[in-house]
């Protein structure tokens, strides 16, 4: 009895050796110098191991298998890291759930005038699209507000000149329709605008009649 008692409760058995931070193949060869096998199970990350390297054993080191049992090594896969996606032209729907699925977290989001990205649809990301950031981590939004409108004000009776350079200057473009005599506007003043005040977007083209003077 005492000797079934001392084979069925120690002998049978091996004490796992340690092989954490050893790679797959070293860790191999000492479990089985040791008369065990080795399987890898499934790897996990480590902030604090390389990966390929082993994190730890089932069982762990110093505990007891069968002769010639199994032990599982969990390899590392190296620290948890995900790349911000590209979400340009995204709704800000489409890129929450684009960020979700990257285990990254939706920060917040500002609008911005855009004369190319359509209303809502997302400009860019802080951090930028590429940026690598632990799990969790938190991603802002920069949505598009659409075409910044430009108010024009009525010139009529003012200098062509003056209007001309302050239409150019937010991106307008400027035509003149013709030239006339006039007997109540200055030589080189604005006779009529077209359109004469309106809301309108960089590239819009306001045409004037401008002034020649008393004929």
């Amino acid at each position: 009895v005492a000797g079934g008692a001392w084979w069925f409760g120690w002998e049978r058995y091996t004490t796992t050796p340690g092989v954490l931070n050893l790679d797959e193949a070293a860790a191999t060869a000492e479990l089985e110098d040791s008369g065990l096998q080795a399987e890898a199970g499934e790897p996990a990350y480590s902030e604090n191991v390389a990966p390929g390297l082993v994190i730890a054993t089932d069982p762990e080191p110093g505990g007891k298998v069968l002769d010639g049992g199994t032990v599982t090594l969990t390899l590392s896969l190296g620290p948890e890291r995900y790349d911000v996606p590209d979400l340009l032209g995204q709704t800000e729907d489409q890129a929450q759930d684009a960020l979700a699925a990257t285990n990254l977290a939706f920060g917040e989001s500002k609008g911005r005038w855009s004369e190319t990205v359509p209303e809502g649809q997302v400009i860019r990301t802080s951090p930028k699209a590429g940026t690598t950031l632990k799990p969790g981590a938190s991603v802002d939004l920069v949505l598009s507000r659409g075409r910044k409108p430009i108010e024009v004000k009525d010139w009529t009776g003012e200098s062509f000149d003056d209007a001309s350079a302050a239409l150019e200057k937010r991106g307008l473009q400027v035509s003149v329709t013709s030239e006339e005599y006039s007997d109540t506007v200055d030589e080189g003043d604005v006779i009529t605008q077209d359109p004469p005040t309106a809301t309108l977007f960089r590239g819009d083209t306001v045409s004037f009649v401008v002034s020649l003077g008393p004929e």
